[in-house]
């Protein structure tokens, strides 16, 4: 609106004056800087709608970044939870890991865009959107001493 009608809007404003003329005569912008403000406010609106356009883009290319997981990439993270799975040992009465426990190593892994889902006998391990399931099974074994379980994970393709 001040864009449009600048001199009409200080004129208006003016009227509130008791001698309007004198206060317009005293006041009035010279046609420069109504010009130079137009200017200013055009290029003020272009750059908020400029960031508004980009803050748009971040916050869609936010779920973006899931994109692309492949199947060889969903296969070969779990694969590498199983050698990091194998082998260990964990006390007979622990209960084992969670889906989020997975997550976070698939993430220590560099692997963040990858989702689990199961109990601690075994996990289906997808990208974010549900593609291509991959089974990490893990048995526990006895050990050598009696409280405690070793761990073995295998690997299938397929959800668990």
């Amino acid at each position: 609106m001040t864009l449009i009608g600048p001199r009409r809007l200080f004129e208006k404003e003016m009227r509130q004056y008791r001698d309007p003329e004198a206060a317009a005569r005293a006041l009035m912008p010279s046609d420069d800087q109504f010009l130079y403000r137009s200017i200013g406010l055009v290029v003020a609106a272009v750059v908020s709608v400029i960031a508004g356009f980009y803050a748009l883009s971040l916050a869609d290319g936010h779920d973006d970044a899931d994109d692309g997981v492949s199947a060889t990439e969903v296969r070969a993270a779990t694969e590498g939870l199983a050698r990091e799975i194998d082998g260990t040992e964990r006390l007979a009465l622990d209960f084992g890991y969670s889906a989020v426990d997975i997550e976070t190593m698939l993430i220590n892994a560099g692997k963040p865009a990858l989702e689990a889902d199961g109990t601690d006998a075994g996990f289906t391990i997808t990208n974010a959107e549900g593609e291509y399931p991959v089974c990490l099974s893990i048995d526990r074994l006895a050990a050598a001493e009696p409280d405690w379980v070793e761990l073995s994970a295998s690997v299938r393709a397929g959800s668990c």
